[in-house]
């Protein structure tokens, strides 16, 4: 075919992907916006949950409380505290923090309510500074939200369980135990792990029929 020929010639739409292929792209920019600034010039503290055993406390104080405390003239030495309250038990821990510190991790206890404070203590006097968001831990259970389409039983569920640090034992014992005594551990475990448990409110029944019978004559 002559050059002549090719003149007018238009490729194909595949022909046109294919040679895109061997094509060097054209450099794009990307507008990432101005830099994040390190502070914000706020007194503020957030409480984040990271598992159900954990939570983590991030706070800054540069929106002026730290002056004002210090312009109050106290002489004593300032320290610097996180009180932790636990809501769901109505009670609280104390923690002293180092004055440059920005972030703090505490133990907690799961399906609980948290809140932290930041403050100052300078002598007999407490200044609270800035106060955080409710944060609830999960809890470190088994859904009692059963979809019986998509239910695992006997001994899948039970590996499930335990590569999940499940101890049924443990289980079995506190929550059940206590109010089926006329029901042996047997029991319990093999309701526990059947197609008979589809939610938390029927495995009394349950376990009633297994260890009395369900009364029905034949």
């Amino acid at each position: 075919m002559s050059s002549d020929s090719l003149q007018g010639f238009e490729p194909s739409e595949e022909q046109k992907v294919e040679e895109s292929k061997y094509t060097v792209p054209q450099e794009v920019y990307l507008d990432h916006g101005p830099p994040l600034p390190d502070k914000y010039g706020v007194d503020k503290i957030r409480l984040l949950i990271q598992d159900p055993n954990t939570i983590a406390a991030q706070w800054e104080l540069t929106g002026g409380a730290r002056e004002r405390i210090a312009a109050g003239g106290n002489p004593d030495r300032p320290q610097y505290k996180l009180r932790l309250t636990d809501i769901t038990r109505n009670r609280f821990i104390i923690q002293d923090i180092d004055p440059f510190a920005d972030n703090w991790w505490f133990k907690a206890e799961p399906d609980t309510d948290y809140r932290i404070e930041i403050g100052i203590s300078m002598g007999a006097n407490n200044y609270w500074i800035a106060r955080s968001n409710i944060a609830h831990t999960p809890r470190n259970t088994v859904s009692d939200v059963v979809d019986a389409e998509w239910m695992l039983l006997g001994d899948k569920f039970r590996s499930l369980l335990e590569a999940g640090s499940f101890d049924e034992s443990r289980y079995l014992a506190s929550h059940l135990g206590a109010s089926l005594g006329a029901v042996s551990s047997g029991m319990l475990s093999e309701a526990l792990f059947s197609g008979a448990l589809l939610s938390g409110q029927n495995i009394y029944g349950s376990l009633s029929v297994m260890a009395f019978g369900s009364g029905e004559t034949r």
